[in-house]
């Protein structure tokens, strides 16, 4: 028999605040900045998601931060009042990590093991951040990734996409889960690691789409879901409408097709541009632009690496090198005179490079694959659903932020100046 399937108050304000949060983004910063609030206080100051917390090591990292987001936004609130909250801490790296902290008021009330979603969002977290530093930045496969347009619009970076998409993915497997997990041993278990991949997919087209058209369906859809299921009576099940799981299955093929045409008339768009700017016969106007600008960010990285190659240049990056420098042509031709080494997470590999040597970036890709190692191996467990080692995988992502946030990554508009 299937367990029940139950929204509370606590489900429901975090649902609607989703859904407030994506969509003032495209109309009213301030309902943006409201819900954003009310997001991380719900995530936060839960009860049952406390007591939960209390109970687990790992779990009280993921608190800590979430309390941290919360008093970065209202900092960067006070600082760019007009700025979206994800757009006003500079980078979008405190969003994602908020947009899974969100998420465990549903983990803790619901039946399935809190352990292995939690990893899950975290394994999503990861490759969002691979798939922003991978090599194909530079052939700008990323939409929307200027945060100097404060905009009152979504411009999350590749990173940013692909972490809220795996939390609305989340969200979606908890909604219908019945349709991708199954029972075993008294915990809920993926049913086939290939609708993981449909769901999560989907909503990475959605949000890398960047269209009205994407969002509404994805917020028509999602409440449509939960309206299909019939009110649950006292004592008894609810009864399961079959069309609820088709029509996921619908808005994940909308969202493979609609996105990846998307994507690829905007990737093809723009790398024509590219392409046109590359082959003036002006070399200022590559050089400006903003591949140009990363070819230079990769150039000056890697000449700073090479002075120190074994142990790195310690706590000073490459921005606070370039600065010290003075050297003009690692500035970018606008009127602030900004450093090219943006201050969100391009080109992150060679700054841990820059920073920490051979030896530390070797120690770090070591030590995150052990992490996905072991991850893998706990996901395939079937005698132990408890198996899943969320410790160690946490502690990866604290240590990926702390180097490409804490440790003086983040510039403020300020120290670009000339």
């Amino acid at each position: 028999m299937q367990p029940s399937f139950h929204l509370s108050k606590a489900h429901r304000a975090g649902f609607f605040l989703i859904h407030l949060y994506a969509f003032s983004a495209w109309f009213n910063p301030i309902l943006n900045h409201l819900a954003f609030i009310g997001l991380a206080g719900l995530g936060t100051l839960h009860r049952p998601t406390r007591a939960w917390l209390i109970q687990r090591t790992e779990a009280r990292c993921a608190m800590g931060f979430a309390v941290l987001i919360l008093a970065l936004s209202l900092k960067g609130m006070l600082e760019f009042p007009h700025a979206l909250p994800g757009q006003a801490l500079t980078t979008s790296k405190w969003v994602l990590l908020s947009g899974f902290a969100f998420l465990l008021p549903w983990l803790s009330n619901s039946r399935i093991k809190p352990e292995n979603l939690f990893g899950l969002a975290l394994l999503g977290l990861l490759i969002g951040m691979l798939l922003h530093t991978a090599p194909g930045k530079l052939l700008r496969f990323n939409i929307g990734s200027d945060h100097t347009n404060w905009q009152p619009h979504f411009q999350f970076s590749t990173a940013g996409m692909a972490g809220l998409s795996g939390g609305l993915s989340l969200l979606g497997l908890l909604m219908f889960k019945e349709r991708f997990f199954e029972e075993k041993n008294g915990a809920w278990r993926l049913k086939g690691p290939l609708w993981l991949i449909a769901v999560y997919l989907s909503g990475y087209m959605l949000i890398a789409s960047q269209s009205r058209i994407s969002w509404l369906a994805l917020g028509v859809t999602l409440p449509l879901g939960l309206l299909l299921r019939r009110k649950k009576a006292k004592g008894t099940q609810p009864v399961k409408r079959p069309h609820t799981a088709n029509l996921m299955m619908l808005v994940v093929a909308f969202a493979l097709i609609f996105g990846a045409w998307k994507n690829l008339a905007i990737f093809q768009e723009r790398m024509t541009r590219d392409l046109e700017v590359f082959s003036a016969t002006k070399t200022e106007r590559f050089e400006g632009s903003s591949t140009g600008l990363r070819l230079k960010m990769m150039e000056f990285g890697l000449q700073s690496f090479s002075e120190h190659p074994i142990l790195g240049w310690g706590n000073r990056g490459s921005a606070s090198i370039a600065k010290e420098k003075g050297n003009e042509r690692y500035r970018s031709p606008e009127p602030d005179g900004r450093l090219i080494w943006f201050p969100h997470l391009h080109n992150t590999y060679l700054e841990i490079l820059v920073r920490f040597g051979g030896v530390g970036f070797l120690m770090f890709i070591a030590a995150l694959l052990s992490s996905v190692l072991r991850l893998k191996r706990s996901l395939r467990e079937e005698t132990n659903p408890n198996a899943l080692n969320v410790g160690v995988f946490t502690g990866m992502g604290l240590l990926f932020f702390a180097i490409c946030g804490l440790a003086g990554f983040q510039i403020m508009q300020e120290e670009w100046r000339a």
